[in-house]
């Protein structure tokens, strides 16, 4: 039986980006799924791929696109020498109703459904190298972080995903209507947490406002939004902070905090934390 894989996030967007390799020991991907999209380039070697139920030899340079929810596993040899960049898409990025973060709003119906999910790309492909350059950026970011990671990382998405929809590799139609992930309720939910995330606004109050129970509407909220409701109110209250303080460099930290929905600033600064991986520290032109 698959397995379901549980997608975590390791940047504070709605993409995680890392490298598959058995350059030191022999790996099987098992057959599994996961909410969300995911592009799986062959950088080296030679694996067998399952997708659905077609299965595909891979060598360096083809793509694998996998939609959201397809069973697929990876199968390497014993002597393959197999690296693949993964990119995943975290599953909120594909809600209806749900406000994508900036540049990401543009491409979120070319992630649904891909034209032709297996691509075998050889030289005669048009624009190969530049491909196989955006890849490259992407793995270097990926295995070299540095303080722009973030902001490369997300040039270097969004100029891949428009290559794909130029060449047609994945599709631009909205969805049917009718088609959406996201129920109606939660989505307003959603959008009522972005539009005010300074709003008081607890885990029982928010599975009352679905008619669920605290845990159901836990575990709802995390199968299709990604992330646990109060690590998704938590951004969306740092991402306003940050907001406030570029629009009033003069207040100070604790006024800031509290107009964000921080109970303090020591509270602001323990979530900042744990949300963007790093202490907080004002921008040099609002001290």
């Amino acid at each position: 039986m698959p397995l379901r894989e549980t997608i975590l996030e390791s940047l504070d967007f709605p993409v995680e980006v890392f490298v598959q390799d058995n350059l030191r020991c022999r790996f099987d991907v098992l057959p599994h799924w996961h909410d969300g999209f995911e592009i799986l380039y062959m950088l080296q070697g030679c694996c067998r791929q399952r997708l659905g139920d077609r299965f595909s030899d891979l060598r360096a340079g083809d793509l694998v696109l996998v939609p959201n929810g397809e069973v697929h596993a990876t199968t390497c040899g014993p002597r393959d020498d197999v690296r693949i960049l993964v990119v995943k898409f975290l599953p909120w990025l594909l809600l209806e109703g749900h406000r994508t973060p900036g540049e990401f709003s543009a491409i979120r119906t070319a992630l649904r459904q891909p034209e032709t999910p297996v691509i075998h790309l050889d030289d005669s492909f048009p624009d190969r190298r530049v491909l196989d350059g955006l890849f490259a950026a992407l793995l270097a970011e990926a295995e070299s972080p540095t303080p722009v990671r973030e902001l490369a990382i997300r040039g270097h998405i969004c100029l891949l995903l428009a290559f794909l929809i130029r060449h047609g590799l994945v599709a631009t139609n909205p969805p049917e209507a009718g088609s959406a992930v996201l129920p109606d309720a939660l989505g307003a939910l959603l959008a009522r947490m972005e539009a005010d995330p300074s709003a008081p606004l607890t885990l029982a109050q928010a599975a009352s406002s679905q008619n669920l129970s605290p845990s159901h509407f836990s575990r709802t909220f995390r199968r299709l939004v990604g992330r646990g409701f109060k690590r998704h109110l938590d951004a969306l209250r740092i991402d306003a902070a940050e907001r406030r303080l570029l629009q009033d460099p003069a207040d100070s930290v604790l006024s800031i905090a509290l107009a964000s929905g921080f109970a303090s600033d020591d509270s602001f600064y323990r979530t900042y934390r744990r949300i963007r991986g790093r202490p907080f520290r004002r921008p040099a032109c609002s001290r």
